[in-house]
């Protein structure tokens, strides 16, 4: 053995080991962040467009049960129809609305694969040999 190369099972070695598995622990996570940020976007962007086209039907819908509504009962009452589908119109958009707000509260956190990983390596990191 040369006498410039430290010997095997050194104190060096065991570094450098340590240092190779930190770095790859530390890749591994930021691969598992980039995969769940990938999917995350994706995700975002198709409720973002699912509800712009939920949103541009159910206003073409409101429009033609109103004008159906009104064209139809003209003759008995025309202000009385549009202020129950004004009430009816309100109430579902305060059901929505609440709903919509329980959904953002309750849905699933962004990059719980990672935090959850991040905690596993922070126990088993942390427990004494």
């Amino acid at each position: 053995m040369p006498s410039g190369d430290p010997p095997t099972g050194s104190l060096f070695d065991s570094l450098r080991r340590m240092l190779e598995a930190v770095l790859g622990l530390a890749q591994r996570r930021l691969e598992l962040f980039a995969v769940e940020a990938q999917e995350e976007k994706f995700r975002v962007l198709d409720l973002l467009f699912r509800a712009a086209a939920v949103i541009v039907l159910s206003l073409l819908t409101l429009v033609a049960a109103t004008a159906t509504l009104v064209v139809a009962l003209w003759n008995t009452s025309p202000v009385l129809v549009l202020v129950l589908v004004t009430v009816g119109y309100g109430l579902a958009a305060v059901a929505l609305a609440a709903s919509l707000r329980r959904r953002l509260r309750e849905g699933p956190k962004p990059f719980a694969g990672t935090l959850e990983e991040f905690r596993k390596d922070h126990e088993w990191l942390g427990k004494p040999k």
